[in-house]
């Protein structure tokens, strides 16, 4: 690709409409809605290829049929530590240990810009609550040892502390999560940057 940073990426897509290709590993996924927040953010246009998941969107990137992606951590590492594709920027807060000289896009300018992903334990909704504890008691031991902390770290993930690390900061972070997503699912098929057929 003809671009080495994410303004440089930014401002090819705009000095050529529809030019730029961006992979995500499906319509709706947490890497299009994400591309098309930047694509918002910056007035820029860049054509959606989604894919079945993100392995074939990566060897696609890596092969050159596609220009640009935004990808989870775990999908995309052995992408960059073979040189098959080049990060541009974390889309999260913070920057990852692994790949230290790589920028937020928040440090990039692009502000709010902090799209990163979860994991988390789901059950039944009525789940009996002695049920609940043991199985939040195991999980907060479990992602608590060291070679699990020492693993999601490396894959830019942070663990939460057990006190805060319960059913209820869960499900509200879930709702936030919801409605952030459900704003970023409006910009998708309305894009005003797109040539005119």
């Amino acid at each position: 690709a003809p671009f080495k940073t994410v303004k440089e990426l930014v401002a090819y897509a705009k000095a050529n409409p529809g030019k730029v290709s961006f992979a995500s590993s499906g319509t709706g996924s947490a890497a299009h809605l994400t591309t098309e927040y930047l694509k918002a953010l910056t007035g820029s246009y860049m054509v959606h290829i989604p894919y079945r998941g993100a392995a074939p969107a990566l060897a696609d990137l890596a092969g050159g049929q596609v220009n640009a992606m935004m990808v989870d951590l775990a999908a995309g590492a052995g992408f960059i530590k073979g040189g098959k594709v080049r990060p541009l920027a974390v889309a999260g807060a913070k920057r990852i240990p692994a790949w230290p000289d790589v920028p937020t896009m928040e440090e990039l300018g692009y502000k709010n810009f902090n799209h990163s992903g979860f994991v988390g334990l789901v059950g039944p909704a009525k789940l009996p609550q002695p049920v609940v504890a043991v199985l939040l008691k195991a999980l907060n031991e479990s992602i608590h040892d060291e070679l699990f902390k020492t693993r999601m770290q490396e894959l830019g993930m942070t663990i939460p502390d057990a006190a805060s690390n319960t059913p209820e900061n869960f499900a509200a972070y879930m709702r936030a999560e919801r409605d952030r997503q459900a704003e970023l699912a409006k910009l998708t098929g309305h894009d005003p940057m797109a040539p005119k057929q």
